[in-house]
């Protein structure tokens, strides 16, 4: 993670940096050493992009694994819901298909300090405690819908963390620590889930409201036949 962080930070720096800085500085009435912060804070959140791809592929074990620590030393029992490996690739490729085109359309916020990396923050932050706790929705099977949905109803808990966490992860040098930091605190919320069943509630309204939507479809068909039947 540390080669990664190093060489795509480097790299960055040096094919990104300069025309990102002469950029802003054509477009925005900025003195040149705020386009250059502004640079600057492009080059963290394009290497942040790298490195959420890289947790959510390459490093996948590894979080599951700090889930499963975090769990162990809670004294907090953990379900296990395998997937398939092409359930598992499938159920990544669509979180990050929803996480990556609102990070690019976003990304020119980052580039204006404070008040535009605040809004950074704030818009991706959810999306981000989101893929940092994915890990606990997929052992409790939770599919892709319903992990959206359980996201959306608790909207302010995930923007508060999530903006915290992707604040300190535009910190240069220091992303990869704070990224697995971000982990475990994702993993210490999820046990505090976990006690209080509010994933279980969440999962069992969601059968409710399906099973009712599918007594109210077949009831639908049954008139709707009983309509059609001359006899009836």
């Amino acid at each position: 993670a540390l080669l990664l962080s190093g060489g795509g930070l480097g790299l960055l720096l040096w094919l990104a940096f300069e025309p990102q800085r002469e950029l802003v500085f054509e477009l925005l009435p900025l003195p040149r050493w705020v386009a250059g912060v502004a640079a600057l804070l492009l080059v963290s959140a394009e290497l942040l992009a790298l490195l959420l791809i890289a947790l959510h592929t390459v490093f996948a074990h590894h979080k599951a694994v700090l889930y499963a620590k975090v769990f162990e030393l809670e004294g907090v029992p953990k379900e296990e819901h395998d997937l398939s490996p092409p359930e598992l690739l499938r159920l990544a490729l669509l979180q990050l298909l929803v996480v990556l085109p609102v990070l690019a359309l976003s990304l020119p916020l980052a580039a204006l300090p404070l008040l535009g990396t605040l809004l950074f923050c704030a818009v991706n932050g959810p999306l981000l405690a989101w893929l940092l706790s994915d890990a606990y929705m997929r052992d409790k099977g939770m599919r892709f819908t319903e992990q959206l949905s359980f996201v959306r109803a608790h909207l302010g808990g995930y923007t508060a963390s999530g903006a915290l966490a992707l604040a300190l992860l535009l910190v240069p040098l220091l992303q990869v620590p704070f990224l697995f930091t971000g982990v475990v605190g994702a993993a210490l919320w999820a046990v505090e889930q976990e006690r209080s069943g509010e994933v279980d509630r969440f999962l069992l309204e969601e059968f409710n409201e399906a099973a009712m939507a599918d007594f109210s479809s077949a009831a639908l068909v049954r008139d709707g036949e009983a309509n059609l039947d001359p006899f009836s």
